[in-house]
């Protein structure tokens, strides 16, 4: 189940299938990645070694691109998160 707690939800790309990818912050301060499809449901996402994921853009297969850190002030990294 999708749980979080965000004031500052960021939506930033919608693919022709209706998903809507984009980031949110948690109760902790952590910002992830999300997908939302069509029907509500959200699939919260990281990288396996990854903190503060943001999506930047979902492809019209639904391939989902962004940045995330190693640690906290480190360079980012990118990603392409495939469904």
């Amino acid at each position: 189940m999708f749980n979080y707690t965000s004031t500052d939800p960021h939506w930033v790309s919608i693919d022709q299938a209706g998903d809507i990818a984009g980031s949110y912050t948690d109760a902790a301060g952590s910002q992830h990645a999300f997908v939302r499809n069509p029907y509500g449901t959200i699939t919260s996402f990281d990288p396996p070694e990854g903190k503060e994921t943001t999506a930047t853009t979902i492809s019209d297969g639904g391939a989902v691109a962004g940045f995330y850190h190693y640690k906290a002030g480190g360079p980012p990294v990118g990603f392409i998160r495939v469904p």
